[in-house]
C-alpha cells in the first residue's frame, strides 16, 4: 500500500531537525572547544638572596661507662651538662633560649654480642638571633666544655624565623615574569594576551647559593647563612 503524502511530510521533517540539531550541537561544541585552547601556558620565576636571621647549635655530651658505673655515668654527664649551660649563659644565652634534651644510655656489645658497656649522652641546644655569637661558638665549642667533658656530636643550623614578606615579593615577581614571558610569545605570533585565568604557585626551594637542587617537595636549606629562595608560579592567559 502507497505512503501517504502527510506521512512522507512528517518523516523528512523529522530527519531534516535532526540534521539541523547535531549541526547545531556540533557547532557549538567545536565553538567551545576552539575557545577553550584560546589560552597560552606560561611559567614565570622569581628568586632572590636571603640571610638567616636565627642560628640553632646543638651538642652531645657523653660518657662511656661500665654497666656497674652507670650511676657514675650519669652523674658525670649531668656535672658536664651543667657547666655547659652555664657557660652558654656567660657567653650571652638566656634562659629561653637554651633547651637540654633528657639523658639516654645506648648499649654497646662486645664480641660476645653481651652487653659490654653503656654511652650516657644528653643534648644542650642553644637557639639564638644572634647567628654571629652562635656561630662562633660552633666553630670553637671546647670554650663552652668542662674538664674532661666528651663532645660527641655538634651541628650549626640556620634559619629564618619569618618569610612571609619574602615569598609575596617573589610571588608577585614570578607573576611579572610571567606577563612578560607571555606578551613576548604573543607577539611574536602577532597577537596579544588578554586576562589572567589561572594562576598556580609551585613550592618554594630554599637552597645553598648558586645550588641546583631542587625537590617537588620544597627545598629547606639549614647549612648555609645567606640562601636562595626560589619560585614559579604555573600561569594561563586568554588570547585576543
Amino acid at each position: 500500500m502507497a505512503d501517504k503524502p502527510s506521512e512522507r511530510i512528517l518523516v523528512a521533517a523529522i530527519l531534516g531537525a535532526s540534521v539541523v540539531l547535531g549541526a547545531l550541537v556540533f557547532g557549538l561544541f567545536f565553538y567551545e572547544s576552539k575557545d577553550a585552547t584560546n589560552t597560552i601556558r606560561v611559567v614565570g620565576f622569581a628568586s632572590k638572596r636571603i640571610e638567616s636571621n636565627v642560628a640553632k647549635w646543638s651538642a652531645t655530651l657523653g660518657r662511656t661507662v661500665a654497666e656497674t658505673e652507670m650511676g657514675k655515668g650519669y652523674a658525670d654527664v649531668r656535672r658536664d651538662m651543667e657547666y655547659v649551660n652555664q657557660r652558654l649563659k656567660g657567653l650571652g644565652a638566656s634562659a629561653d633560649q637554651l633547651t637540654i634534651q633528657p639523658v639516654s644510655a645506648m648499649p654497646i656489645y662486645g664480641k660476645d654480642g653481651l652487653t659490654d658497656k653503656y654511652q650516657i649522652r644528653q643534648t644542650i641546644n642553644w637557639t639564638s638571633g644572634d647567628v654571629s655569637a652562635v656561630e662562633k661558638l660552633a666553630l670553637d665549642p671546647g670554650v663552652a666544655l668542662g674538664p674532661n667533658a666528651v663532645l660527641q656530636e655538634t651541628s650549626l643550623q640556620y634559619l629564618n624565623s619569618d618569610l612571609s614578606a619574602d615569598k609575596r615579593e617573589l610571588i608577585a615577581l614570578a607573576t611579572k615574569d610571567a606577563i612578560i614571558r607571555a606578551q613576548e610569545i604573543a607577539h611574536k605570533s602577532g597577537i596579544d594576551i588578554g586576562k589572567l585565568v589561572s594562576a598556580k604557585t609551585g613550592v618554594f626551594q630554599i637552597t645553598a647559593p648558586n645550588s641546583t637542587d631542587i625537590s617537588d617537595f620544597g627545598v629547606y636549606d639549614t647549612t648555609s647563612r645567606l640562601k636562595d629562595m626560589s619560585v614559579t608560579v604555573n600561569t594561563e592567559f586568554k588570547l585576543k
